[in-house]
């Protein structure tokens, strides 16, 4: 078994670069600077009008327990200043998977190349691209936002970007694939045939991170249990991505698993408390320490500020 997973988060320096980047590049930010998107990107108060029309359509017409049919937001969303307002109620998770991602890859000092899953406008992939020398390749189905992502990231040469959807079929294994915030967006009958797809592109050894509310649900576990013994992705670590952030901002977690492919471990059906118990060992006191700012009360700050003494 490897060392823990969160003895593999890149140090603080790493952390703020990423944030920096995302604030500054992206636009995303703890709050989102209205007045800032609204100059980088003009014409924004009718494509605001526009998304909240959609959004509305949406709701109205939900299908079955108030699922919301999405494909047309995300469409809308494939606006570069749009995504920036909405995505800043993401912002922690997204800082937080990317850092994790940036710390496998050191970690485990992985050269080849690297699956961005549901990449959407590019934002991870991007960051990745930017902090590590390998290959990363964005996948989304979503077409006028994966015409965005080539776009926004054209002057990173080791960056490329597919316009597809699990399941996928690629010549090319991954030595890491990036899956956050992907599995609750499809009907969960699904996941077994995206959870195989996703171990057919893990190279022999290669590390998948699937960050998902899922990953802590027993009856999620016993179903896709055994499409991970088959395509043979192990569990070897967990932790908790997230922090202060949303609108309204407020403490929201998620977990996140490693597998490894040809690990035989499963992932422990009480996961949900291990979870638990490790937000509660030190975010916590973290989180509440009175001289925290806002911005970095969230799990990769945490875990980079205790870490760069590189001891538990």
């Amino acid at each position: 078994m490897y060392a823990e997973i969160n003895k593999m988060w890149p140090d603080e320096a790493t952390v703020r670069s990423i944030d920096a980047i995302l604030k500054d590049d992206w636009l995303l930010d703890l709050q989102p600077d209205v007045r800032l998107i609204g100059e980088r990107y003009p014409g924004m108060d009718d494509a605001v009008r526009r998304y909240d029309e959609i959004h509305e359509r949406a709701k109205e017409k939900a299908g079955p327990n108030g699922k919301v049919d999405e494909r047309e937001m995300f469409r809308m969303l494939a606006h570069p200043g749009l995504f920036a307002l909405a995505a800043a109620a993401r912002r922690h998770f997204i800082l937080d998977g990317v850092a994790l991602a940036v710390g496998v890859l050191r970690h485990f000092a992985l050269s080849g190349p690297v699956l961005d899953v549901g990449c959407h406008i590019g934002v991870s992939t991007n960051i990745l691209g930017r902090l590590a020398p390998n290959r990363i390749v964005g996948l989304d189905p979503v077409g006028v936002a994966i015409d965005s992502a080539r776009k926004l990231s054209a002057d990173l040469p080791n960056v490329e970007f597919v316009r597809a959807m699990l399941p996928w079929k690629s010549s090319t294994q991954f030595d890491l694939v990036l899956c956050q915030d992907v599995l609750h967006h499809v009907e969960r009958s699904s996941h077994p045939n995206l959870v195989t797809s996703l171990g057919d592109l893990v190279c022999e050894g290669g590390l998948l991170i699937l960050s998902a509310d899922d990953v802590i649900d027993r009856s999620w576990l016993r179903q896709v249990g055994p499409v991970l013994q088959k395509v043979r992705l192990g569990y070897v670590g967990s932790d908790v991505l997230g922090g202060f952030g949303g609108n309204p901002p407020q403490f929201r977690a998620s977990t996140a698993v490693l597998l490894k492919k040809g690990e035989a471990t499963t992932i422990p059906m009480d996961l949900a408390s291990i979870s638990a118990r490790e937000w509660d060992a030190h975010f916590k006191n973290f989180a509440n320490e009175p001289t925290r700012s806002a911005r970095e009360k969230t799990q990769a700050f945490e875990r980079s500020t205790r870490l760069d003494g590189r001891s538990l």
